[in-house]
């Protein structure tokens, strides 16, 4: 699980994510990112009933999607807010394949140092 620091939790945070940030779809991911004036980069999550109407489900998906990012993290810049939103299309979200299709978003958005 990645620490509170590290993550985006007010719900203000993220709806400046929405509206200001830009925007970045990859198979079954889709980001939204933003400069902050944090000193770290921080990321939430938002996993809706539209993905699935099963909680155990959602769950599951946060923290797979939590795993990867904290794989990721030491090599992300730092001061940007960051939502990943899975699409609904996919309700069983893998390990490996998500670590992929995030590699290649952060890649094409330019968020490793």
């Amino acid at each position: 699980m990645l620490s509170k620091k590290y993550r985006l939790t007010k719900r203000e945070d993220f709806y400046s994510v929405y509206k200001k940030g830009f925007c970045i779809e990859e198979d079954a991911l889709l980001i939204k990112y933003l400069k902050s004036e944090q000193p770290l980069s921080r990321i939430g999550f938002s996993v809706s009933k539209h993905f699935s109407k099963k909680a155990v489900s959602r769950n599951r998906t946060k923290r797979v999607l939590q795993e990867v990012c904290r794989f990721y993290l030491p090599s992300l810049k730092n001061g940007f807010d960051i939502v990943i939103t899975p699409r609904p299309n996919q309700e069983r979200i893998e390990f490996n394949k998500t670590k992929d299709i995030l590699n290649n978003i952060f890649i094409k958005a330019n968020l490793f140092k």
